[in-house]
C-alpha cells in the first residue's frame, strides 16, 4: 500500500507549499486540499505556457475544470534573472543537475523578483464547482500535486511565472540532454545491406584481453545517490537498488553454473540478432544441430544477412535453424564454456557474455533510461567504464562483432560496429533479469518493475510525466563517468604538509590533447576539445558539483571559475587519497597526486617457511614434517616486529611518516591483519605446503619460503639424468628422453604424473620406457595396470612387444577375461571393464595404475571415474593430448587422480581457479595454476620450435583395432566358404577367388554395412570406424586438418554420412567421378577455406596431380600393402610447399589377415619392390596351407 504522500520534500517544493500556505494564513482554505490531493481525486493536469489546467474529482460525475494563472515576468525581469545565472558557477552547476541552490531566492529578492506568490491577488484561478471560496479544495488539491512535481523539477516554478525551460539552461551555459527518443537515434546505428562497409569484416582481431575488473564498493557506489527519491513512492528506491546490486554481484558466479557434463556444445553454429521496431531481440540458430531439445521447438526457414566473400557484399539468403529469445541464448551462453573453436557469431555472443558477466562481478554497471518516446521508457544496464581495463575490454567486443550478425528484420538494415556497445548493454540488462527473477521480492508496481524484469513504463498521469527526467537526474551522480571530457584534480605539495588543489579540464579519450584551466569554460570561446562549448560547459560543471559533495573543497575553486586553489591538509589527504580517490574512479573523475604519496606503503602479513634446524627431507611426504611456521610482517621492503607494529598502530592513522616514507594505515586492513595474528597457523599437509610453495600464497596469503626449503624442492622436481633402460627396443627422440626422465623423476619420489603431448609425439613409448626402467631397478615389485579405451588395446600390446619384449604383459578383456597378475610386469584393460569389475581391481595391489586418454575420467561424479580413483597404488600417471576439453575442472579431476588433494577440493579448485579463468580470463590465477602444476604435468606441441626439430617430416603410426563382434561373426562364415571353394578350384579362377575373398575381408575390417550394402552405418559395429573418429575428435581439438584414405567410394560415403551423424561436421569427398571443375573447387575449398577440415580421397582419385599442404595428419582406413601407392597417398600433404610436420595413422585390425601381411611386408622389405609391380598379386601364388594361415579368423580376445 502506498504511502501518504507528504507535498513538498525538497527545499524548493517546502517553497512552494510555505507561499501558499502564508498566503492562506487567514482563510484556512487549502487544508481541505490536502485529502482529495491524497485520495487520487486530481485526474488530469496540464501545464502550457505557464497555464495550469486540471480536473478534479467531485461530487458529480463529470470531474471538475480547473485552471490557474500566475503573473508572468516581465521580460526585463527575465533578462535579470538571466545575467544572475550566467554570472554564479555555483547556480549553474546545480541547474545542470535539475536542482536548485537555495541562494537563489536572495538573489532575485535583491533584484525585487519575487520568484513565489505573495498573495492569493498573484494567483488568478477558477474551478467549474458551485463552492465560491477560492481555493476551494479542488483548486487546493491541484496547488499541493504541483508541490510534487516542483520536487521533481524545479524548473517549473519559472514555467508558472513564464520563463521557458529553454531560456534558463540557455543562461546557466548549459546543454539539455533529452531523455526520449532513444530508440529513433539507436536505429541510426542501422545502415543498409548495401551501405555496409565490408572492410570491417576483415579487420584484424587483437589478443583476448583480461575480464578481471577492480570490484567496485557498492556501498561507495551508493552514497552518490540520493535517499528516497521523490519519483518513487513505496520505499527507498536507493536502498531497494543497493538490495539488487549486491543480489546479482553476489549471484552471479555461480547462479549460471551447470555441473553435469556438456551434452550440448554449440560449435559451428552461426546465430544471428534480429530486432523489431520494440528493440526486441530475438536469436536465429542455425544450422539446428547440437542443440538443447527446448531450442529445436522453433526449428523454421529464415532469411538471414549473409557475405558473399566473392561479390563483396551482403544479400539475405534462406538458412534452415531454430529461434529463441534473446534471454534463452544468453543464459545458454553463460552455462556453457567456450569450445574450442566456433564461429565468428559465437565467439563473438560468447565473449560479450563472459564481458557482461565480469562488469556485474565487478559491480560496473549502471541503470539508465531508454526511451522509446515521450511517454514510454524502459531501464536498462550499461558499462561502468571506471578504469582502462574495461576500456580496452569494451573496445575489443566491438572489434570481435561479424559484420552481419544482428540486424532490422523489417527494414533490411544492419547493426553498425558502433552497436556491439548495444549488444552489451542489454545483455548485462538479461542476466540480471535472470540473476533477479528467482526468489525476488520486488514485484510491487510497474516503476519497479523496469529496473528488475525490463516492463515498459507507460507515463498516464501528470504525476509520471516528469519520471523519466527525474529517474536520469537522479542517477547522473552514477552516469557522468561516461562522459569523455571531465575535471582533472591536481593536487600539488605547498608547504609543512599542506597541500594545494586546482582544477583542470582533459579529454579522456584523448590522452594526447592538452590539459586546460577550468576558468577556459567560462570564456567567449565556441569550442572546446572539438565540442560545442556549452555541451563542454553542462559536462563538467554536473561533474563538479558531483564530486563537490564528496570533496568540499572544490566547491571554493567553482565559485572562483578556476581562478582560486584551495589547500588541504595531510589529514585531509587520507580521505581523499582513500574514499575520495574510490568515488572519483567511480564518477571518472581522476585526482593527479604528489609523487611522494602516489605509492603509499602499506603493512603486508605473510606466512613464513624455514626447515628445522638439522632436518632434511628426502621426499613430498616428510616435507611438511621438517618445517617452521611464523608470522611475518613487513612494510615495503622492511621487516616489522608485531611489537612495533602494534605500537605503530595505536598511536597513528590515515597517513603517516614511517622511515622516511608516507604509511597508509586503512582500518580495515589493520582489523584483517591483527585477525589473523591473533588466530591459529593454518595447518598444512604436504600436498598444501607443496602447493603454497610452488604458487607464493595460501588462502589469499603471501608464502615466503627460505633458501634451504626453495633447494629442497628444487631437488623434487628436477628430472634426474638417468640412462635409457637397456633392454629397451628403440631410439628416443630428444623430447620423449626429456619426458622419460621426468617420469621417471616424479615416479621415483612416488609423485603422479600427466603427460600431455600432442598427439602424434609419442607418449605411449615414453611410458613403456618409464616402465621397463622400473622392473631393471627392481622398483616394479607389483604389476602396473594400464586402464584405455577399446580402441587402444592392440596398440599397447603392439608397442609393448616391439619396444619392450622383455615385459610380460596380459590383456584383461573379453567375455572370458580372468584377471591373472601372476609373473605379469603389466596388465591392459579398459575403463568400462574396470568399472564393472572394479571389485576385482581393488582387490589387487598395483605398483603403478596408468590412465590413457585421461579425458574419460574429467566427470568427477562419473561412476566411471569413482571406479578409478579408489584404486590406490604407489604411482599415478595420466595420458591425454588434451587434459581440458571443455572447463578446467576435467585437469582438476585429472590432478585428483595423480596427485590427490593437490589441488584441494573441486569448490575450492572452482573458487581459485576455474570460475577467475574461464569466466574473467584472470591472468595472475593463470599464472599461479601453471606454477602449481608444472612439476607434474608436461605438455608439449608439435608447433614447439624445440619439437618441430625433432620431428622427422613425416611421422607414421600403426593404429590398430580390433574387429567387433559382429565383424568377427561375419569375417569367420566368410573365410570358412572362401576357403572351402578355393581348396576345390585351380588356375585364373582360383586366383579370382582369393581376389575376391580380400575384397570381401577388407570390407568386413571396414565396416559390416560396407560389406552388406545396408544396414546401420554406427562407428561403434567397427574398430577402424571406432579409431577413426577417436582420432577426428583429437585433431579437431588441435584444430588441424586431415586427409582419410580409402579404396572404396562406397566407404568413402559411409565416412562420410557417419561424420556429420555422430560429430555433427560436414566433410568433403574427393572421388573419381567428380568433374575437373568440381575437384579443383574441392580442393580450393579445403586448401584456403575454414569450413571443411576433414576430406575423404578415394586412393585412385588421389593418387596423381594432387596438392593438399593444408593438412597436418592423414589417416588410411585401409591399406593397399603397396608402399609405393601408399607413400604416394601421404605425398599429397607434404609437396614443396609444406612447412609442418604430417602424422600418419595406418589402421590395421589385429588378429586378421591386414595384420598378418603388414608383419609381412615389414620383416621381408624386399617385397615392397615386387609389390610397386605387383599390388597383392602374390598373394594369389600362396598355398592353400598358407592361405588358411593367412586368413584364419583372430581368436577371441
Amino acid at each position: 500500500m502506498a504511502k501518504r504522500a507528504t507535498f513538498g520534500n525538497t527545499w524548493w517544493g517546502k517553497a512552494w507549499v510555505t507561499a501558499m500556505e502564508k498566503i492562506d494564513y487567514n482563510t484556512n482554505r487549502l487544508p481541505r486540499g490536502r485529502r482529495y490531493a491524497n485520495n487520487g481525486s486530481v485526474r488530469e493536469i496540464k501545464i502550457s505556457e505557464g497555464n495550469v489546467k486540471a480536473k478534479v474529482k467531485g461530487s458529480r460525475p463529470s470531474p471538475y475544470k480547473i485552471d490557474i494563472e500566475l503573473p508572468k515576468f516581465t521580460e526585463k525581469q527575465i533578462k535579470e534573472i538571466e545575467g544572475i545565472i550566467h554570472d554564479n558557477p555555483a547556480l549553474c552547476s546545480m541547474l545542470s543537475i535539475g536542482q536548485l541552490p537555495e541562494g537563489i531566492l536572495s538573489l532575485l529578492d535583491s533584484h525585487k523578483i519575487h520568484l513565489f506568490p505573495s498573495s492569493w491577488n498573484d494567483v488568478q484561478s477558477n474551478c467549474s464547482c458551485p463552492d465560491w471560496a477560492n481555493p476551494c479544495k479542488h483548486l487546493a488539491a491541484v496547488y499541493y500535486i504541483i508541490a510534487n512535481e516542483i520536487d521533481k523539477n524545479p524548473f517549473i516554478v519559472f514555467n508558472l511565472r513564464g520563463m521557458p525551460t529553454e531560456r534558463l539552461i540557455s543562461a546557466a551555459g548549459i546543454h539539455d540532454e533529452q531523455t526520449h527518443d532513444h530508440w529513433d537515434r539507436y536505429k541510426e546505428r542501422f545502415v543498409p545491406f548495401a551501405s555496409t562497409d565490408m572492410k570491417d569484416h576483415y579487420c584484424s582481431i587483437s589478443e583476448i584481453p583480461e575480464l578481471t575488473f577492480k570490484s567496485l564498493d557498492i556501498g561507495l557506489m551508493f552514497l552518490l545517490l540520493q535517499d528516497n527519491p521523490l519519483f518513487y513512492k513505496d520505499g527507498n528506491l536507493k536502498e531497494i537498488l543497493n538490495g539488487i546490486y549486491k543480489t546479482v554481484v553476489s549471484k552471479v558466479d555461480t547462479y549460471f553454473l551447470i555441473e553435469d557434463e556438456d551434452e550440448y556444445v554449440m560449435r559451428n553454429n552461426d546465430i544471428y540478432l534480429s530486432y523489431n521496431s520494440n528493440d526486441v531481440l530475438q536469436a536465429f540458430i542455425t544450422p539446428p544441430d547440437n542443440l538443447p531439445s527446448e531450442f529445436n521447438n522453433n526449428t523454421t526457414i529464415q532469411k538471414v544477412p549473409s557475405v558473399d566473400e566473392k561479390k563483396f557484399s551482403i544479400n539475405y539468403k534462406e538458412h534452415n535453424g531454430c529461434t529463441i529469445p534473446f534471454d534463452k541464448l544468453v543464459g545458454y551462453l553463460a552455462n556453457h564454456p567456450d569450445p574450442s573453436e566456433c564461429s565468428a557469431s559465437l565467439k563473438f555472443l560468447k565473449y560479450t557474455v563472459a564481458l557482461s558477466m565480469a562488469l556485474i562481478r565487478a559491480a560496473a554497471f549502471v541503470p539508465e533510461i531508454f526511451a522509446y518516446s515521450k511517454d514510454e521508457f524502459i531501464v536498462r544496464y550499461v558499462p561502468l567504464i571506471n578504469d582502462e581495463y574495461i576500456r580496452v575490454a569494451i573496445d575489443y567486443q566491438a572489434h570481435l562483432m561479424p559484420i552481419n550478425v544482428a540486424y532490422f528484420q523489417k527494414e533490411k538494415t544492419l547493426l553498425t560496429r558502433q552497436g556491439a556497445y548495444d549488444i552489451l548493454c542489454w545483455t548485462i540488462t538479461t542476466l540480471i533479469h535472470s540473476l533477479l527473477a528467482e526468489g525476488h521480492r520486488y514485484t510491487l508496481d510497474n516503476l519497479l518493475d523496469t529496473f528488475t524484469k525490463g516492463g515498459i513504463f507507460k507515463v498516464t498521469t501528470f504525476q509520471q510525466s516528469n519520471t523519466a527526467k527525474s529517474i536520469t537526474d537522479w542517477l547522473e551522480n552514477l552516469s557522468i563517468r561516461k562522459k569523455d571530457i571531465s575535471p582533472l584534480i591536481r593536487i600539488e605539495f605547498k608547504e609543512d604538509d599542506e597541500f594545494e588543489v586546482n582544477v583542470d579540464i582533459h579529454n579522456k579519450a584523448l590522452p594526447s590533447s592538452p590539459i586546460i584551466p577550468l576558468s577556459q569554460i567560462f570564456g567567449k570561446q565556441k569550442q572546446l576539445y572539438s565540442q560545442p562549448i556549452n555541451v563542454v560547459r553542462t559536462d563538467i560543471l554536473k561533474q563538479l558539483v558531483i564530486a563537490s559533495m564528496h570533496m568540499p573543497e572544490l566547491k571554493g575553486i567553482l565559485e572562483s571559475k578556476g581562478l582560486r586553489p584551495s589547500i588541504v591538509t595531510l589529514q585531509d589527504m587520507a580521505n581523499i587519497i582513500g574514499k575520495v580517490r574510490t568515488v572519483f574512479d567511480i564518477l571518472g573523475i581522476n585526482i593527479v597526486i604528489p609523487k611522494g604519496l602516489r605509492d603509499l606503503a602499506k603493512p603486508r602479513l605473510s606466512l613464513k617457511a624455514s626447515v628445522k634446524s638439522g632436518s632434511t627431507a628426502v621426499s613430498y611426504i616428510s616435507l611438511n614434517e621438517i618445517i617452521n611456521y611464523q608470522w611475518e610482517l613487513s612494510i615495503g621492503d622492511t621487516k616489522i616486529s608485531q611489537k612495533e607494529f602494534l605500537r605503530l598502530v595505536k598511536t597513528s592513522k590515515g597517513i603517516v611518516k614511517y622511515k622516511d616514507e608516507y604509511l597508509m594505515l586503512d582500518p580495515e586492513e589493520v582489523k584483517a591483519i591483527m585477525e589473523k595474528l591473533n588466530s591459529p597457523i593454518p595447518t598444512m599437509s604436504s600436498m598444501q605446503t607443496l602447493h603454497s610453495v610452488l604458487t607464493g600464497e595460501i588462502n589469499g596469503t603471501l608464502f615466503d619460503v627460505d633458501d634451504t626449503i626453495k633447494r629442497i624442492i628444487e631437488d623434487l622436481t628436477k628430472p634426474s639424468d638417468i640412462s635409457l633402460p637397456s633392454g629397451l627396443n628403440a631410439s628416443l627422440r630428444p623430447y620423449q628422453l626429456t619426458g622419460f626422465r621426468w617420469l621417471y623423476t616424479n615416479a621415483v619420489r612416488r609423485l603422479g604424473s600427466c603427460l600431455a603431448d600432442d598427439m602424434g609425439l609419442g607418449k605411449t613409448i615414453q611410458v613403456i620406457t618409464l616402465i621397463l626402467k622400473l622392473k631393471e631397478e627392481k622398483r616394479l615389485s607389483l604389476p602396473v595396470v594400464i586402464i584405455c579405451p577399446t580402441t587402444l588395446i592392440g596398440n599397447w600390446l603392439k608397442e609393448f612387444n616391439r619396444f619392450a619384449p622383455t615385459l610380460n604383459i596380459g590383456i584383461y578383456y573379453g567375455t572370458e577375461r580372468a584377471l591373472s597378475v601372476k609373473d605379469k610386469d603389466a596388465v591392459i584393460t579398459t575403463y568400462g571393464i574396470v568399472r564393472r569389475d572394479i571389485k576385482k581391481f581393488s582387490n589387487k595391489t598395483w605398483s603403478c595404475v596408468v590412465i590413457d586418454e585421461a579425458q574419460n575420467i574429467k566427470n568427477n561424479s562419473a561412476a566411471q571415474t569413482k571406479a578409478i580413483k579408489t584404486l590406490k597404488p604407489d604411482i599415478c600417471i595420466a595420458m591425454s593430448g588434451t587434459p581440458v576439453e571443455n572447463r578446467l575442472t576435467e585437469l582438476w579431476s585429472i590432478m585428483d587422480f595423480t596427485n590427490k588433494g593437490y589441488l584441494g577440493s573441486m569448490e575450492q579448485f572452482k573458487k581459485t581457479y576455474a570460475d577467475p579463468i574461464e569466466r574473467y580470463r584472470n591472468s595472475r590465477q593463470i599464472e599461479k595454476l601453471r606454477l602449481s602444476t608444472a612439476p607434474f604435468v608436461l605438455r608439449r606441441l608439435k608447433s614447439d620450435k624445440s619439437i618441430i626439430k625433432d620431428l622427422p617430416d613425416k611421422v607414421v603410426f600403426d593404429e590398430y583395432c580390433y574387429l567387433t563382434k559382429e565383424q568377427a561373426a561375419i569375417y569367420q562364415r566368410v573365410v570358412d566358404n572362401a576357403i572351402k571353394t578355393i581348396e576345390e578350384t585351380e588356375g585364373i579362377n582360383r586366383k579370382g577367388l582369393i581376389f575376391k575373398l580380400i575384397t570381401s575381408l577388407k570390407q568386413i575390417c571396414n565396416h559390416p554395412a560396407h560389406y552388406s550394402k545396408g544396414g546401420s552405418n554406427n562407428s561403434i559395429l567397427s574398430g577402424k570406424s571406432e579409431k577413426t573418429i577417436d582420432l577426428l575428435k583429437k585433431i579437431r581439438d588441435l584444430k588441424e586438418k586431415v586427409l582419410i584414405f580409402t579404396q572404396y567410394n562406397e566407404m568413402g560415403k559411409l565416412l562420410q554420412s557417419m561424420i556429420l551423424e555422430e560429430m555433427k561436421l560436414e566433410t568433403l569427398f574427393f572421388h573419381g567421378t567428380l568433374s575437373r571443375t568440381k575437384r579443383d573447387l574441392m580442393v580450393d575449398e579445403f586448401q584456403l577455406g575454414g569450413k571443411y577440415g576433414i576430406m575423404i580421397v578415394s586412393l585412385k582419385a588421389g593418387g596423381t596431380g594432387l596438392n593438399l599442404t593444408s593438412a597436418t595428419n592423414v589417416i588410411h582406413y585401409d591399406l593397399w600393402w603397396n608402399p609405393a601407392v601408399e607413400a604416394q597417398a601421404t605425398d599429397r600433404t607434404y609437396r614443396i610447399g609444406q612447412d609442418k610436420n604430417v602424422i600418419v595413422h595406418r589402421l590395421i585390425t589385429l588378429g586378421t589377415f591386414e595384420e598378418k601381411i603388414d608383419d609381412m611386408i615389414k620383416a621381408k622389405k624386399e617385397l615392397s619392390d615386387l609389390t610397386v609391380v605387383t599390388g597383392e598379386k602374390w598373394i594369389t601364388e600362396l598355398s592353400n596351407r598358407e592361405l588358411k594361415e593367412l586368413f584364419s579368423p583372430p581368436k577371441p580376445v
